[in-house]
């Protein structure tokens, strides 16, 4: 498929999705909780700042940053997809010091260090060139500037969705999770990540690791999670026959055992990149 083919089917996965992740919002915001606290956190923020968000989906974490940066600072809140953008503005309207805007990675519309801090939730690890995004995030970066960013560790740390990667790869719906290119677990070597930031051009990388738990009240629940939360996931369910359904989500009820509780809910462990550098 030709990059602007993929790009455009990629967009159009999350334009789908926008819905599931406004029905997941509560639930997933309080999940990725520390997640987000860390990223600002480590972001070292003031009052008066000027913060970009990159593929902020529903803008959890730039909301976080909106409280940091006061009202003499401002966040923008960016995503390629159409439809989360409408989200965000839905969520975020009377905001004074917020705002929304279509912005690609790769390509982003800002003069030259014109922000202070870029903040950016699982988002550079899905692009087709995450070399351009970084070069595109420190040429926006002002001296003095830093990215925050997070990016998942391996698929075994994750098995709130790593436990269907076996059933779905028996059936040919999914590919190698340690495939390269653009895909949740591209960037699962923290080794990678450093040395996608040293060769755009920032300094002192540092990577760390910050654990959560995905909580569900039922196999019910999570699989509707999974279909709200993933496009590839709707995409893969969507193009078996209803016997085929039936199959794999017997299969996967057996996988997801292990962390089964007394009362039947789920809960499973869940582990993120959190990475950070300078200009």
């Amino acid at each position: 498929m030709p990059p602007q083919d993929e790009r455009a089917a990629l967009v159009k996965g999350w334009n789908r999705a926008a819905e599931g992740w406004a029905r997941q919002q509560l639930a997933f915001d309080s999940i990725t909780a520390p997640v987000t606290s860390r990223l600002v956190e480590l972001a070292q923020i003031a009052p008066g700042s000027r913060v970009l968000e990159l593929a902020s989906g529903l803008g959890d974490t730039g909301l976080v940053a909106a409280a940091k940066v006061g009202p003499n600072g401002s966040v923008i809140l960016s995503d390629a997809a159409p439809k989360m953008l409408e989200r965000l503005r839905e969520r975020t309207k009377g905001a004074d010091n917020i705002e929304v805007r279509e912005l690609f990675m790769e390509g982003l519309r800002f003069d030259t260090a014109s922000v202070d801090r870029v903040l950016c939730r699982w988002g550079y690890m899905l692009l087709l060139d995450p070399a351009s995004a970084l070069q595109e995030t420190r040429r926006v970066l002002a001296p003095g500037g830093r990215v925050a960013f997070a990016a998942w560790t391996g698929h075994d740390d994750n098995p709130w969705t790593g436990a269907t990667l076996s059933a779905l790869r028996d059936r040919g719906l999914a590919a190698d999770p340690t495939r390269p290119g653009p895909h949740m677990f591209a960037w699962a070597d923290p080794a990678r990540i450093v040395e996608a930031l040293e060769n755009t051009g920032f300094f002192d990388p540092a990577v760390e690791q910050v654990d959560m738990a995905f909580t569900y009240g039922s196999f019910d629940d999570w699989w509707d999670a999974r279909l709200d939360l993933s496009p590839d996931f709707a995409k893969q369910i969507a193009s078996i026959s209803p016997e085929e359904r039936d199959e794999l989500t017997e299969e996967l009820e057996r996988e997801v055992r292990p962390w089964q509780q007394a009362d039947g809910s789920l809960r499973f462990p869940g582990r993120t990149h959190v990475a950070t550098a300078d200009v």
